[in-house]
Parts: C-alpha cells; sequence; structure tokens
C-alpha cells in the first residue's frame, strides 16, 4: 500500500499546485488593466526523491513561492525618469505662466507701451504747446508705467502661487512617507515569515513613483525593509522615528525645505529633482532674474528721463522742469504733471538759441535709440527684447527636456510591461496548460481509487 500512498501523495501535491498556479493566473488576468500591477508565477519544483531498490523515486511536484516579476534596476531608472519628469514639467508650467505676463501683439504689451511713449515725445516736439499732445504723453507714460508694475506684480503672483505648491509638495511628500513606513513594517513581517507580499510590494512601488514625481531620492531594500534617503543623505522612510519635512519662511519671504526635526537648516540645493525642484528653481532663480531685468529696465529709463526733464523748462518757460516719473523701478507719472500737462518740460536751453520751445522734448524722444542699457550697449527695446528671448529660450528649453524625458519614460515603460506587464495571450496558455495539469492530477488520484476498489474487492 506504501506505493500506492506514495501515488495518491503524488497526485495531492500536483491538485495542489495546478490549483495554487491557477489561482495566481487568474489574479493576473484580473489585474490586465490595473496600474502599476506586476505579473505573478507561480514556481513549480519536484518534490525530493525517494530511493528504491531499482533506483530513487520521484515524489511529484511543489510550490516554492509565487514570484513577482519585476527588474529591479528598470524600476530605479523608471523612479529617475519620473523625477526628471516631475521637474521639467513643474518648470515648464510655472515658465509659460511667466510668459503671458510677457506676451507681446501689434498693440498691447510693453514694447508697445514704450513705443507709445517715445512717439508721444516724438507728438510734443513736433507741437510743444499743443494741450492734447501733452496730455497723451502723460497718458502714454502712465499706460507704460502700469505696464511695467503690472508685470512685476505679476511676477510675484507666481512666485507666491509656487511658494504654496511647494508647501503642498512637502505635505504630500509626508504622507506619502508615512505610508511607506506603514507599508515597510506590515511587508517586513510578512517577509520575515517567509510570505511574499507581492501586492503589497505593487503599491509600495507606485507609492515610490509617487514620491519621484515630487522629489529625488535613493532607495533601498534588506529583507523586505525599504530605505529612503532624499539628498542631503537623511533617511525618509526606513529608521524610526522617520525623518518628516516641513517648510520654514526665509529671508525673501518664502518657504525653505527643512526637515522638522532641524528647522533652520535649508535643504533645497540638496534637492536635485522631481517637482519641488522645478518648482524652486523658477521661484528662486528664474523669476528673481526676470524681475531684476525689469527693474534695471524702468530704473534706467526713470533715470535717463528725469536726468533731462529737470533741466528743461515748462510751457510758461522759466518754471523748471520736476521728474517726470517718480519711484524707483515701481514707476509711475509725476502727479504734478498729470494735473497740469503744461508743467511737461519739452523746452530747453541751447548752445545756438538762448531758448527752444522744443528741444528738451526732441532729446528725451532721442532716448529711444541711445544704448544705455548693458553697459551702454543696448537700447532700451533691444535690452527689453533680449528679456522676451530670454524667457521664450527658457520655456522652449523646459519643454524640449520634458519631451526628451518623457520619451526616455516611454521606452522604460514598455521595457517594463515586457517583462512584468501581464499579457492576455501568455495567460490564456498559461490556464489551458495549468487546467490540463490539474486535470491530469485528479485522473491520477481516480486511477488509483479504481485500483484500491480492486484491491479491496479482491480481498
Amino acid at each position: 500500500m506504501s506505493g500506492v500512498m506514495t501515488i495518491l501523495s503524488t497526485g495531492r501535491d500536483a491538485l495542489i499546485a495546478h490549483q495554487l498556479a491557477l489561482n495566481v493566473t487568474g489574479h493576473n488576468i484580473a489585474n490586465v488593466n490595473t496600474p502599476g500591477y506586476t505579473r505573478q508565477r507561480v514556481n513549480l519544483v519536484t518534490n525530493s526523491t525517494q530511493a528504491t531498490p531499482v533506483g530513487t523515486l520521484g515524489t511529484g511536484v511543489n510550490v516554492t513561492k509565487i514570484q513577482r516579476l519585476v527588474d529591479r534596476f528598470t524600476g530605479s531608472r523608471i523612479n529617475e525618469n519620473i523625477q526628471d519628469q516631475g521637474r521639467f514639467q513643474a518648470t515648464q508650467q510655472a515658465l509659460e505662466q511667466v510668459e503671458t505676463i510677457f506676451t507681446e501683439t501689434e498693440d498691447y504689451g510693453l514694447s508697445h507701451s514704450m513705443n507709445a511713449f517715445w512717439n508721444a515725445w516724438q507728438d510734443v516736439a513736433a507741437n510743444p504747446s499743443g494741450y492734447s499732445e501733452r496730455l497723451a504723453l502723460t497718458s502714454a507714460g502712465t499706460i507704460m508705467a502700469d505696464n511695467f508694475n503690472q508685470s512685476r506684480a505679476s511676477l510675484s503672483a507666481i512666485q507666491k502661487d509656487l511658494d504654496a505648491a511647494i508647501q503642498d509638495g512637502v505635505s504630500q511628500i509626508n504622507d506619502i512617507a508615512d505610508k511607506l513606513n506603514s507599508l515597510n513594517k506590515i511587508i517586513t513581517d510578512l517577509t520575515n515569515q517567509g510570505q511574499a507580499p507581492n501586492d503589497l510590494l505593487d503599491q509600495r512601488d507606485s507609492l515610490l513613483n509617487d514620491l519621484s514625481e515630487l522629489i529625488d531620492f535613493t532607495a533601498s531594500e534588506i529583507d523586505g525593509k525599504l530605505t529612503v534617503t532624499l539628498g542631503d543623505l537623511k533617511i525618509l522612510v526606513g529608521d524610526l522615528p522617520n525623518g518628516s519635512l516641513t517648510t520654514a519662511t526665509n529671508a525673501s519671504g518664502f518657504q525653505d525645505i527643512v526637515w522638522a526635526s532641524d528647522t533652520t537648516t535649508s535643504i533645497n540645493d540638496d534637492i536635485g529633482s522631481g517637482k519641488l525642484k522645478g518648482w524652486l528653481d523658477v521661484r528662486d532663480e528664474r523669476i528673481p532674474e526676470y524681475a531684476q531685468r525689469l527693474d534695471d529696465l524702468a530704473e534706467e529709463m526713470i533715470t535717463a528721463v528725469n536726468g533731462l526733464h529737470t533741466t528743461g523748462f515748462a510751457l510758461d518757460g522759466t518754471t523748471t522742469g520736476k521728474d517726470f516719473f517718480t519711484g524707483t523701478s515701481a514707476m509711475e507719472v509725476n502727479p504734478e504733471l498729470i494735473q497740469n500737462p503744461n508743467l511737461i518740460a519739452a523746452a530747453a536751453t541751447d548752445a545756438n538759441t538762448a531758448y527752444n520751445t522744443q528741444a528738451n522734448a526732441i532729446a528725451i524722444a532721442d532716448l529711444q535709440n541711445a544704448d544705455m542699457m548693458n553697459a551702454d550697449t543696448a537700447r532700451f527695446d533691444e535690452y527689453h527684447a533680449a528679456t522676451l528671448s530670454l524667457v521664450g529660450n527658457d520655456v522652449n528649453a523646459a519643454s524640449s527636456s520634458l519631451a526628451f524625458q518623457t520619451d526616455v519614460g516611454t521606452q522604460l515603460e514598455n521595457y517594463r510591461e515586457s517583462i512584468s506587464g501581464v499579457s492576455l495571450d501568455e495567460e490564456m496558455v498559461s490556464l489551458i496548460k495549468y487546467q490540463h495539469g490539474y486535470g491530469a492530477a485528479a485522473r491520477v488520484i481516480t486511477t488509483v481509487d479504481e485500483m484500491i476498489t480492486e484491491l479491496l474487492n479482491m480481498v
């Protein structure tokens, strides 16, 4: 009977193994469209053999583990790619908002208002006593000043929006870290029990992808325990007590990213990728550069125009010219000139005539063509055009980088799918294979049962 019982045991093990394989195959098929799901496979191995007088005898099949088909190197590359995509996506979106501030058309924009301002001076020069020309000049100056101030205010508003996005991003990072730490405990416990928590590992990988979108990090795993280390080499996930990020207001009034355990040390410079990097770059580097160029342009125009206007004379021929603009980078037409355009100092005393009613207006209008920017190598309009070009180039660079990283990401995802993705064709083949194996094992048991019945009937 021992031989018959061995056959029954072999059949039983085969039934159990193929039933488990069918369960795993069904699980794969059920998750064919589940984002982030990794295909699983049952590893079948032969049982230990038994010695017999005629040689070793096989004792069937056994399941060693339910394997998760994953390439760790590809997973790391995908995380790195997601980090880069997050950075350039955040940069592109923020810079596109900046680009709208500098939108220029034939009838709108700072360039248009600057040209209108210089043209208004030429009109005053052509008719220095004309009240309508003087009034139009104060209006053109006000429109140009408003364009400068609105552009500057809009840049500051985008900085504040990015500051809020950074704070929200830090909150998301802490939330993801909490979930990873919770999964860490469960996965570690199951791993130590010899279990394979495959679906939990998929959840963990999905959370790592979410974290990658926000910030760069390095991840390592030992015995199921995941450790996530940020750029400053401090641990966010893995060791208890776990690290937690927060923000602290810096000297500029914006939020620096810091550890909750050390709120005086900024880690901004240690962040190399992810959306946080893109937001920080635009908030702390790009926008300040654009704003400084606007401020420099406004300050030079104010200095140049006021420098000539204060030397001229009003329409009465005796009143010394006042400042045309007030403020420094925050430009505004002198309210006195708006109330009384006759105070505009279009006249001047020059070397050729004792008094010229239009000489100062001509001199101010000629500032349009003077090299007064960039160490006296560029006109006002050229300097502003360079600023527009700088913004456009930065947007294009971010868009190109994002497009490249997106293409790389697509290739990596395709490669991952070839290894870890569920193929319905393969699963259907496996389904039939394991079904036949299960049926055959059942047939072995049925045959043994018939043999035992015949044997009992003979007794």
